[in-house]
C-alpha cells in the first residue's frame, strides 16, 4: 500500500472538523501510515518518505509512536522529554495495548529508526 503523509490540517478537516485557524504553510506535525491507514506505521521506511517529511517541516523531525497504524513527526525544535510525556500519557488513554509502538520520540537517519535517548537529553538540559 503507497504512503501516506498529511499534515494536520487535513487530518482536522478529513475528520469533519473546522480547520480556518490551522494553516498548511505552518506545518508542525504530520501523520504517516499507508493509504488504508491499517498497520501503517512502516510506511516511514518507505522509499522518499523521510525525503518529503523533511521538505514538509523544514528540516530533520521526531517521530511520535501514535500506534501500529500510523506515526506523527513534529520538528526537531520540539522538546523530546515533552514528547515522551505526550507519548506516554496517550498511551495511557488512549491507544490499546496490543498497538502500542513505544514510549519515546524516534529519529530516522539511514534507513533505520532509533528511540532518542530520552535519560541523556533530560541530563543535558539539566546541566545548561
Amino acid at each position: 500500500m503507497p504512503a501516506s503523509i498529511q499534515t494536520m490540517a487535513h487530518v482536522v478537516v478529513s475528520a469533519g472538523i473546522n480547520a480556518d485557524r490551522i494553516k498548511d504553510d505552518d506545518v508542525s506535525l504530520c501523520v504517516i501510515s499507508n493509504s488504508n491507514a491499517y498497520y501503517g506505521a512502516i510506511a516511514i521506511s518507505y522509499p522518499g518518505v523521510d525525503a518529503q517529511l523533511k521538505e514538509i517541516l523544514g528540516g530533520d523531525y521526531y517521530l511520535l509512536p501514535a500506534s501500529v497504524h500510523e506515526m506523527m513527526a513534529v520538528p526537531q525544535t520540539s522538546n523530546p522529554v515533552e514528547l515522551a510525556n505526550i507519548i506516554d500519557a496517550v498511551n495511557k488513554e488512549i491507544v490499546d495495548p496490543d498497538d502500542r509502538l513505544g514510549c519515546v520520540p524516534y529519529v530516522f537517519r539511514d534507513g533505520h529508526i532509533y528511540p532518542v535517548d530520552i535519560d541523556i537529553v533530560a541530563d543535558t538540559a539539566d546541566h545548561e
